[in-house]
């Protein structure tokens, strides 16, 4: 018997890696290279599930194999029987292999380890493995943001049912419903959040699997990207709306003492954070010194009309300005009041107070009209 063992490195963690093990949808993204694409595939990822895949060969032939899942433990690895059925190796014909794949977390995302064992003889070894290598260089090029896609793809349905009716966003959905698959759109959408005369010289930011990078540098100092729902309080019912994203432009002020809190919080959120662990460790980093007040003149922009903000609003709410200060009280500003147009507030846990100004219009330059 003959075993072949490929290693590659995947550019998201280990639990978004293994979605794209564990689903029918995340393995037609990537299993077979180019020239043996899948045609599809059926799968019941559980300890003695099946599962069934479809090939088409570059001579137009279709290739189907079976198999059962023999282990699994997310999100490290699993195992699983092979078998041709149709087309194939010929000298694996009628007979049964074993697959495992292992993900081990390591710096810049997963190293993939596939071993795929009991094989017939070299030949059927060495097509194998070329077969698995095509497939995981596929898998490589493709990177985080083909897996967010195609499991973007599964909608927030899934997450739903596994949660309380009464509270949807209890607990965090699966971590891909939170990205966005298009990073050229991500950047569109972040810069919408101001006019062109602040954005088109800002930084842009987009989310990956460890956070917010640096997607497009700026020269005025300012900052924009799309926040998800986890932006908003820690105590807010949508904290982890997967549905959320508002794109939102920090000015200078904002970029060195709001945006490190926030940028820390989704790395935090992204490595596994409950809420709870958020606010134990926001008291902390603010008792440590380590969360300073806003600056003064702290301001950010979310002006755009492409936006989710919450379920509440269905969209985006109006375009407005916000003002982050040191922890103050919102009458002293006559915020809440009849006819000032100023909404303030400030959550139990951050170092500020909140100030929202609703301006005429959007971005582009169009009437609010709500």
């Amino acid at each position: 018997m003959n075993e072949i063992v490929i290693v590659r490195r995947i550019a998201a963690r280990p639990s978004i890696v293994f979605d794209a093990l564990s689903t029918a949808e995340g393995l037609t993204s990537w299993w077979g290279p180019d020239d043996f694409p899948v045609l599809s595939a059926e799968a019941d990822v559980r300890l003695g599930g099946k599962f069934l895949v479809k090939f088409k060969s570059s001579d137009g032939l279709e290739h189907t194999c079976v198999g059962a899942f023999l282990d699994i433990v997310k999100p490290e690895r699993i195992a699983m029987t092979w078998q041709w059925i149709a087309g194939g190796e010929p000298e694996e014909k009628e007979a049964i292999s074993r697959v495992e794949m292992r993900l081990r977390p390591i710096e810049g995302g997963t190293e993939f380890t596939l071993i795929h064992a009991a094989l017939q003889n070299d030949i059927s070894a060495r097509n194998h493995e070329r077969g698995w290598g095509g497939a995981l260089d596929k898998f490589v090029r493709a990177g985080f943001s083909a897996i967010a896609l195609v499991l973007a793809l599964l909608g927030t349905g899934r997450a739903a049912s596994a949660q309380d009716a009464s509270d949807p966003y209890a607990v965090m959905a699966p971590v891909v419903q939170y990205f966005m698959p298009n990073r050229v759109a991500e950047i569109a959408q972040a810069r919408s959040a101001a006019p062109p005369s602040v954005s088109n010289d800002a930084e842009v930011m987009t989310l990956d699997a460890h956070g917010y990078k640096t997607a497009a540098k700026g020269t005025n100092g300012f900052v924009c990207l799309v926040q998800r729902a986890w932006f908003g309080g820690l105590e807010d019912a949508e904290f982890w709306n997967p549905k959320g994203r508002a794109p939102i432009c920090f000015n200078p002020q904002a970029v060195r003492s709001v945006l490190p809190t926030f940028l820390k919080r989704t790395e935090w959120v992204l490595a596994g954070a409950t809420r709870a662990d958020l606010i134990a460790r926001t008291k902390a980093a603010i008792a440590a010194k380590q969360i300073p007040a806003p600056e003064t003149g702290s301001v950010t922009y979310m002006m755009a009309r492409d936006a989710y903000l919450n379920d509440a609003a269905g969209g985006p709410w109006h375009p407005h300005l916000m003002f982050f200060v040191p922890r103050t009280n919102p009458a002293d500003w006559g915020a809440n009041l009849a006819g000032t147009q100023l909404i303030g507030g400030a959550g139990p846990v951050d170092p500020w107070s909140l100030f929202m100004v609703p301006v005429a219009k959007w971005s582009d330059g169009t009437p609010d009209g709500k």
